[in-house]
């Protein structure tokens, strides 16, 4: 059924529609929209799309900027009890979605999406209201920003957001989102910011950076972040400047980080030395981001033998089990050459390289020494000349110690310069080991790094590991 200008006749026959559609909303058909709003006392779900001024303008520039007066007025004045999903798309005419008052109306509402509005620059428009007021989204508990390439904010006010139940965040293509709300916020549920511009999806996210220091606040609960295809991204988190009294950036409860396709990025924490906190990371990945050498921003006084490392002093991932590293042209040491207290790595399980041509070796003596849980060790496609450093001279580095004993599975495949495993390690025990392939490593000789495992424990049945050719290989081609 087709409504024509706001003119709606016989409520009492909407009186139980649940899912409404509306379209080419404008500020004159706001009051009579409202009424037929809250007549629908059953309504749960409500779509608004292609609301455009009166007038549209082909001239981008014409449509964009905060002074844009808004054309178009969403129908909400009093409370809608029953509505659950909002849905607003392609709508033009809107510059801001609610103020703190329509917002506080939306009493049940679980479920809220905006997408492709082209001058929308905020969603609350709270610049009025007084210091200290909060606006409460008691339900809401999934959040979709999407192809709203004004938006600056989520608000831009001073007001406290509460969103009690708010599990899921989706960011994309959002291009000049600097923060999401200069007042405090809190989420206690927020597990999972997807921020793409896909990531805490990001996804081809036009910025710099993803949000600065006294954002990340907010993202204490997400478990998972992914940031991928964000040409312009130099760093994940922005220096705040002079003024900013962030120390210690934390994601507490942070498990997995995915960081894709970011042909600039630098580091993830830009420019400030803060401190990166994710004592409950498991995972982390980092591929096709070939200008990054650091998590952390490194002075040249900071800087390891002239030569920035993955990983720094001001980086605690004390729970980190997996490891994947792949396609990082500038990478040339994921360690740094010295050992220090605030990196422990005891927990690690898991590493894989790939495609990573600067790199000088895999391991520093200190951290292999300290891979004591290491089952899985794989290598493709890069030119180090040793997995495991030289030691110094020190008492502590001749020390005999079992590198890795609880590996189980070692592949080096297309290592065509490496030449031994450890150069002042003369035997490997690894009693553990199932799988063991070498491939294509040219200047390891084979023999002895063979012979280097002779010590290793035989099986129950007597054969030497390596006789057993199902389950391990050498090949030179």
């Amino acid at each position: 059924m087709e409504i024509l200008h706001g003119d709606f006749h016989d409520e009492e026959f909407f009186c139980k529609l649940r899912v409404l559609e509306l379209r080419h909303l404008s500020k004159e058909s706001g009051t009579s929209t409202s009424r037929f709003i809250e007549s629908l006392t059953k309504l749960e779900e409500l779509v608004i799309r292609e609301s455009y001024p009166e007038q549209p303008s082909n001239n981008v520039e014409a449509m964009e900027g905060p002074s844009q007066e808004q054309k178009v007025i969403l129908p909400f004045s009093r409370q809608i009890k029953h509505l659950k999903a909002l849905n607003v798309s392609y709508c033009d005419g809107l510059s801001s979605m609610f103020t703190p008052t329509i917002a506080e109306n939306l009493v049940a509402l679980t479920k809220l999406r905006i997408s492709n509005c082209r001058i929308l620059t905020e969603v609350i428009s709270d610049k009025g209201s007084k210091e200290g007021h909060e606006v409460a989204f008691h339900h809401l508990k999934c959040m979709e920003l999407d192809g709203l390439i004004e938006l600056k904010c989520f608000s831009s006010g001073g007001c406290a957001l509460i969103f009690p139940l708010l599990e899921d965040v989706i960011v994309n293509v959002c291009p000049n989102m600097k923060f999401f709300s200069e007042g405090p916020i809190e989420a206690p549920k927020l597990d999972r910011v997807k921020a793409t511009i896909v990531g805490a999806e990001f996804v081809r996210l036009n910025s710099r950076h993803a949000f600065t220091p006294s954002m990340a606040w907010c993202l204490a609960n997400i478990y998972h972040m992914e940031i991928r295809e964000c040409d312009r991204m130099e760093g994940v988190i922005e220096d705040e400047g002079q003024g900013s009294a962030v120390e210690k950036i934390s994601f507490p409860r942070l498990r997995r980080m995915i960081l894709k396709r970011l042909p600039n990025l630098t580091s993830f924490l830009l420019r400030k030395n803060h401190t990166l906190d994710c004592h409950k990371i498991q995972y982390l990945r980092i591929s096709r981001c070939p200008k990054m050498r650091s998590l952390t921003w490194q002075s040249s006084m900071d800087i390891d033998h002239g030569t920035p490392s993955l990983f720094t002093p001001r980086v605690q991932f004390l729970g980190l089990e997996q490891i994947v590293l792949s396609h990082m042209d500038n990478l040339s040491k994921i360690w740094t050459d010295n050992p220090l207290d605030t990196l422990t790595f005891d927990s690690v399980l898991e590493v894989k390289v790939k495609n990573c041509e600067s790199l000088e070796n895999l391991f520093p003596h200190w951290v292999a020494t300290s891979l004591t849980q290491l089952g899985k060790l794989q290598v493709e496609s890069c030119r180090i000349e040793e997995i495991v450093a030289k030691g110094d001279n020190t008492p502590h580095s001749n020390i005999a110690q079992v590198l890795f004993p609880k590996l189980t599975s070692l592949v080096l495949h297309d290592v065509p310069r490496l030449k031994t495993f450890c150069p002042n390690l003369p035997t490997l025990n690894w009693q553990f080991l199932k799988e063991l392939q070498v491939t294509h490593c040219d200047k390891l000789n084979m023999l002895s790094f063979a012979a280097s495992m002779s010590k290793c424990p035989q099986r129950d049945d007597q054969e030497d590991l390596s006789n057993q050719e199902v389950h391990s290989s050498f090949e030179r081609v």
